[in-house]
Formats: structure tokens, sequence, C-alpha cells
């Protein structure tokens, strides 16, 4: 499927909204999102879902616009660079006392991914679980291991799968009490948290309530489980906005419930690669609404690109100051924004725009 290049997209609705004559009236809410979106490549028509194009348009993009950043403080060479630069960090001791685990799944042949996710970042966690098809010691870590819960199932196709037993194994933790954590988070290697303001953001949510969830349509009533993340404005208001799998945050009290296994279980025996919108199906069907996570000025905290990229479908959509997510970062790339993030911040230091 990565091969394939779409030349044109083409009949792309989900049914229930312009095509009832062709919708059957039983279908789920999964169903209807998923029902007739179709591209097109050299060998005719191919139907997708809907998720499946969204998830392959914003991976393209992501891979042909490569954004280059600078690690002098002195000098603002490029957009990422002036993003970055226009980000704040929360104080030290916001959210200090939130215990935070970090759920990630990878594989044996993204071992340097790893390496990389946990020195940036996955160090600042309470609890760094890196979900992965071997047992491999963390190079320059406290000892810090893989768990090989993805053998046999380490292929792309395979993360839904493996997020279900990532679920069972923190569910499990929690009842014996191996872990505890208010909030984990989920996505892969190629993520950046910014832990800091993470943290002050989660520890100062208020309750969810019908003003400050996401309109979908649909009846709110308040439960005690949240999924927290982005949500792209190409499908606010289809009635299903799924959280991206850019990367997330899930409650303890919905890992503890079990949600997922009690999901439909035609939709929990599927193999597929859109973890995100499958767990957004089966928490959405328990009744978890999502929260809206822009900030005041309406702009992503969780941003599914890198800084100076469109955090949406939209062209020049920015991330929020106080962002807490960005995706498709690796290697020098993402070392290069935590050095700028967190190493241009002193006075004496202030970036300048040079030509």
């Amino acid at each position: 499927f990565g091969m394939m290049m779409i030349v044109a997209l083409v009949g792309a609705h989900t049914c229930g909204e312009d095509a009832e004559a062709e919708c059957p009236q039983d279908v789920s809410l999964l169903q209807k999102v998923e029902y007739s979106t179709f591209v097109e490549d050299a060998e005719g028509a191919v139907k997708l879902s809907y998720t499946k194009v969204m998830q392959t348009q914003v991976r393209e993009e992501a891979q042909h616009e490569v954004m280059d950043y600078s690690g002098d403080c002195t000098v603002v060479r490029t957009k990422g660079d002036e993003s970055i630069d226009t980000m704040r960090l929360a104080k030290n001791n916001l959210g200090d006392n939130l215990k935070l685990a970090c759920a990630i799944y990878t594989y044996n042949g993204n071992r340097r991914q790893l390496a990389e996710t946990y020195h940036t970042w996955g160090k600042s966690c309470s609890h760094f679980l890196a979900y992965s098809d071997e047992e491999w010691l963390i190079p320059n870590s406290s000892g810090v291991k893989t768990i090989p819960l993805r053998q046999g199932l380490a292929t792309y196709e395979d993360i839904w799968q493996s997020v279900q037993l990532i679920w069972t194994d923190l569910a499990n933790k929690l009842a014996t009490h191996t872990l505890d954590f208010d909030y984990v988070t989920f996505s892969g290697d190629d993520a950046l948290f910014i832990v800091p303001n993470l943290r002050a953001y989660l520890a100062g949510l208020p309750p969810l309530t019908k003003d400050n969830v996401l309109q979908t349509g649909h009846e709110f009533e308040p439960t005690a489980f949240e999924i927290i993340g982005g949500i792209d404005e190409s499908v606010v208001n289809s009635g299903f906005p799924w959280v991206g799998g850019a990367g997330y945050v899930v409650n303890r009290e919905a890992i503890a419930a079990r949600l997922l296994s009690k999901c439909d279980p035609e939709l929990r025996q599927r193999r597929a690669s859109e973890e995100d919108w499958l767990t957004s199906e089966c928490l959405f069907a328990a009744g978890v609404f999502p929260r809206d996570t822009r900030d005041d000025e309406g702009n992503p905290r969780f941003c599914p690109r890198g800084p100076g990229q469109s955090c949406n479908e939209s062209p020049d959509v920015s991330p929020s100051k106080d962002a807490v997510l960005f995706h498709y970062l690796e290697g020098q790339r993402r070392q290069t924004v935590v050095d700028r993030l967190y190493g241009c911040r002193s006075s004496d230091r202030q970036p300048v725009r040079t030509a």
C-alpha cells in the first residue's frame, strides 16, 4: 500500500450523509466512516478506508516536505526554527507530581529510533515502556529494556493487535500493583512529546463536561474515562472525529477498565495499522468522548507533523505555543529540535534572524 501513488480521490464520502440510498440501515458507526472511500491507482479504482487515505496523505507529505532545523541559537534559518522559538516551556514544577507512563510500539529494526526516543524525551516519563518483538537493553539507559510483547506481531499491519496487547499488559500491571500512573501516552518511535508541557497540560485539565468536550453531534454523558489527543479539522464535524495516532494520551481509569477488551469482537480481530481509528471507535462506542485539546486561540497542542509544518490538513496551521507533541521526527532532526527547544532559552542566547 505504501508504494501506491494516489492519483485522484473520487467519491469520497461516508454513508449516512449524502448517500443514504447506498448505506444499509444497520451499519455501525465504524462502517459508516469506512464505507465508500476510493482512490485510483494505475490499475484502476481501489477501495480504501478514509482513515487509510488520510494516514497515507499525512505520511507522504511529511516525507516530501522535510523541514530542516538549526541548532545554532543565534540564527533563524527556517520556518521550523521560527516555530520552535515561539514555543513556551512549562515551569519545571507544573505537573511534577503527575505519574506519566509512556508506551511506545517499536520493533527490532528500529533500535536507533527507540534509543533516540528514550534519550530525547522518554527518560522524562515516570515510566518508559517500549514494546518490541525482542528484549533489548537501551544503551546508556538506567537498565531500561524493551518488552518483547510484539513477537510475531512486528509488522506495520500488526499495530492494532499490538496496541490491544499493550492495553492488556498495562491493565495487568495496574491490577498487580507493579505499575502505577495517572496517564499513559501511546505513540510510535518517531514522535516527540514535549514532556514538561504535557505534564502541565494534563495536571491542569478540568473535568470533562459538555462545555469542553469536542462537539460530535452526539449527546455527551460524563464518564471516568478519557482519550486525549489531536483531531484533524477534516473530521471534527464527521460525527466520528478519531484521535490521531501521531501520539495520544489515555487516563488510568480507561486502561484499568480494560475498555479495548470489551470492544466489538469483529473489530478486535482485525489486522490493521490504523490503531488510532480503531481505538477511537472502541472507546467512542463505550461512551468515551474526546476532549477539545486546542488552545484558546484554536491552535493544536498535538501536531501530527514537525515544527514549521502545518498541524492540520489546511495549510499553515501553526501549533500551539504550548504544544505537547510533534511527529515524524527522528535522527539528527529530532535531536536538533530538542537542542533548540530546550537549549536556546537563556536571555543571552535569544535567536536573531539572519539572511
